[in-house]
């Protein structure tokens, strides 16, 4: 009996002390397992908050991008108005002094600015178009033309004078405020300005409307048959410099210019 109640007690010791182990260890078990969900949690709450600040962060940084296009955007407005209002005063002013010379020439009521008019001389056809200098306004008118036809830049260049410096500045100014790919496209105004005249409708031949010669200024009236069909008239100015006829760029003529091309683009023209 005392046999029996020693292996009890032996037993019962022997699981006793297999279980406690067992038991300390599943509770261990049980605390890690606790543990590593709530660092999942936390890991899983971590990457939520990493994703929204990235995504806060994107936000920021798109309005912070369309804040400076808008503010480029009004500068750039500003800026135009700004010209606009420069060139329609210097062009007013251009074509006053523009009627009063025609109407002095009709007059001629300034002796010492005589005036001489021409009008109805004959075509010349393309084929004749030479380079024959700029000794004269009908000369530089020819060669303007052949430089266009033959698309010569330095020769076109040559014959090309600004009205002033502050007619050049305010043209220069205007094509600073074109949008990017406008002066990405040309490079500088001269380079749009070459361009803009090289672009222009191929003419068949022209003949000289009138002329109007006082003193170092021409104003020449032209009308051209265009090649594609149809005719145009424009009015050219020419400066005596330097013993050369040259075609002015007249105040507001470069900027009205810009203008047209940059509608042109928008509608979809070439």
């Amino acid at each position: 009996m005392v046999s029996k109640l020693k292996v009890g007690v032996v037993s019962a010791l022997v699981v006793a002390g297999v279980a406690a182990p067992l038991v300390i260890q599943y509770q261990r078990l049980a605390v890690l397992r606790e543990e590593n969900q709530s660092l999942q949690e936390q890991a899983r709450q971590a990457g939520d908050l990493r994703g929204e600040n990235e995504k806060l962060a994107a936000q920021l940084a798109a309005a912070q991008e369309l804040s400076k296009t808008q503010l480029s955007e009004l500068l750039r407005l500003r800026g135009q108005v700004a010209l606009f209002r420069a060139t329609e005063t210097q062009l007013a002013k251009v074509q006053a002094e523009n009627r009063q010379l025609q109407a002095q020439a009709q007059k001629g009521s300034d002796p010492k600015l005589p005036a001489t008019v021409v009008a109805d001389a004959p075509r010349v056809p393309a084929s004749a178009w030479a380079n024959v200098g700029l000794a004269s306004p009908t000369a530089a008118l020819q060669t303007l033309n052949w430089a266009i036809s033959h698309r010569d830049t330095n020769a076109l260049a040559g014959a090309l004078m600004w009205a002033d410096e502050p007619t050049r500045t305010t043209a220069n100014a205007s094509f600073a405020v074109a949008p990017e790919e406008f002066r990405a496209r040309y490079g500088s105004l001269e380079g749009f300005l070459y361009s803009f005249f090289m672009d222009k409708a191929n003419a068949a031949d022209y003949r000289v409307i009138t002329q109007i010669d006082r003193g170092d200024r021409s104003i020449v009236a032209v009308e051209k048959t265009l090649v594609a069909g149809g005719t145009q008239t424009e009015r050219v100015q020419f400066q005596l410099d330097g013993g050369n006829y040259k075609q002015v760029i007249v105040p507001g003529m470069a900027d009205k210019m810009i203008q047209g091309d940059l509608a042109g683009a928008v509608k979809g023209k070439p």
